[in-house]
């Protein structure tokens, strides 16, 4: 295992799926994305998200196909997301 800058002492499929969630490249992320760039099984990322929970936000406003999207807690609502949920609330009243 190795710290973290964020103080955390993880393994190393924790550290890959943090590395893919903070990529730069994405807003949000679906586990298969997530299981695409790290190598590993989707299985294994639903379960590093599960453990780290607390540093993992789930967005409200699923991808076209109904897949939740996943993004580090700190990171802020993006404007598309957040124009997606108006729209999700201007459909439904």
């Amino acid at each position: 295992m190795t710290a973290t800058a964020d103080g955390l002492q993880n393994d190393p499929e924790t550290e890959k799926v943090f590395k893919a969630l903070h990529n730069p490249k994405w807003d949000l992320r679906t586990i298969p994305g997530l299981a695409k760039e790290t190598g590993l099984s989707e299985e294994s990322v639903r379960k590093v998200l599960a453990e780290k929970r607390e540093l993992v936000r789930v967005s409200d406003v699923p991808d076209k196909t109904g897949q939740d999207l996943y993004a580090p807690k700190e990171k802020p609502v993006s404007f598309r997301e957040f124009l997606s949920k108006m729209r999700i609330f201007i459909a439904k009243t």
